[in-house]
């Protein structure tokens, strides 16, 4: 038994009340609680209906969401692919481009004050010397 009652009880012990107006008051006691138990759980549920409601909208809005933005992502996804492949083709372009200009440049005579054009026909004359010397025995 809850405090309430056995307070009622003790009043009717010590003869302070009849035992019908115990019973009334026991009554009344128990409704109130019972009341405030039943208002407390449709409380409970209607909250629980509310969080339930909260959550499946939620979940709406992230799908719609999710549905109306992939699209874009897609998109962007593919202009960023083609726009790299683009500027990739440029790149091979330019260093073919380079590549060939110093093979040219190379493959031309030397216009320069530098002295490689001697160097150049130093290393012929060598080369054409040892050509020349192959044939000719050594002396030992």
């Amino acid at each position: 038994m809850n405090n309430e009652k056995l307070m009622v009880l003790k009043l009717v012990d010590d003869g302070k009340i009849t035992a019908d107006e115990a019973v009334k008051l026991i009554k009344a006691l128990g409704n109130s609680a019972s009341e405030r138990e039943i208002d407390l759980e449709d409380k409970l549920n209607r909250f629980s209906q509310s969080v339930d409601c909260f959550a499946k909208d939620s979940k709406e809005r992230v799908e719609n969401f999710a549905k109306d933005v992939e699209p874009r992502f897609k998109n962007v996804a593919k202009v960023v692919i083609e726009k790299t492949a683009s500027m990739v083709d440029d790149l091979s372009k330019v260093l073919k481009e380079t590549v060939a200009n110093i093979n040219e440049s190379v493959d031309k005579e030397c216009n320069c004050d530098c002295g490689c054009e001697e160097e150049k026909q130093t290393d012929e004359t060598k080369v054409e010397d040892e050509d020349e010397n192959k044939d000719e025995p050594r002396a030992n």
